[in-house]
């Protein structure tokens, strides 16, 4: 009688990073609310970018990302749509799915790009790599609030630390988004390619430092403002 052995095939490295990239950008959300988790989640992205093995790999992950953050952060659509909608639960739950499609365009437009685009950045400075993957995100991300239904963004998850997210003033909610971004991306490059990667690393906390800084002072100021009764 012939043996049949069937070898466990685990998943390819670049959908294990992306999984973990979607974890991240879940749970720095509500209900879960771990922002900090937003420093975790773009080197996993970055990791897995690397790790691509063609543009239909890198639509499979956006793909998947998409229902991740679809089911992650919005599984209330069932919900709304049932209660709300009149809908049975079996078009309520194909709601949710056709959203999946849509939640996050913004991480299928960079696996994609990043895809195509990463032989020539690895040719960069570590420091210009570090700036341009993350002006890249952020700019995707800005972008995708024109197609999104409900439109959120990594910054907002910033609003809970009061200082900081007081630069939403001066740039809005992408210049909060691009503080961890550009912070976590340093540390994939520090990890990579070491002290070379420094200067970057140096400039992204000391943006940092200077938006907590600068909000402090804009709290103050804001403090003193008289009210009218």
């Amino acid at each position: 009688i012939p043996c049949v052995s069937m070898k466990l095939r685990l998943p390819h490295k670049a959908t294990i990073w992306a999984i973990l990239a979607g974890i991240c950008y879940v749970l720095c959300f509500p209900k879960f609310d771990l922002p900090l988790l937003s420093l975790l989640f773009f080197p996993c992205l970055l990791m897995s970018v690397t790790l691509l093995k063609g543009q239909k790999h890198a639509w499979f992950l956006g793909l998947m990302l998409s229902s991740m953050v679809a089911v992650g952060g919005f599984h209330w659509i069932i919900y709304v749509a049932q209660n709300f909608g009149d809908l049975p639960l079996p078009l309520a739950f194909g709601l949710l799915m056709l959203f999946c499609l849509v939640a996050a365009p913004q991480m299928l437009a960079f696996l994609l790009l990043g895809e195509m685009l990463r032989s020539k950045i690895e040719l960069l400075s570590p420091s210009l790599r570090v700036f341009f993957w993350a002006s890249l995100y952020v700019s995707l991300e800005y972008l995708a609030r024109l197609v999104k239904i409900f439109p959120e963004n990594l910054g907002n998850t910033w609003v809970a630390f009061s200082s900081i997210s007081q630069v939403a003033a001066l740039g809005g909610v992408p210049l909060l988004s691009f503080l961890p971004i550009v912070l976590g991306a340093a540390f994939f490059y520090l990890r990579k390619e070491g002290v070379r990667a420094l200067p970057a690393l140096m400039v992204a906390i000391g943006l940092l430092c200077g938006a907590q800084l600068w909000g402090v002072r804009e709290k103050k100021r804001l403090a003193q403002v008289p009210t009218e009764t």
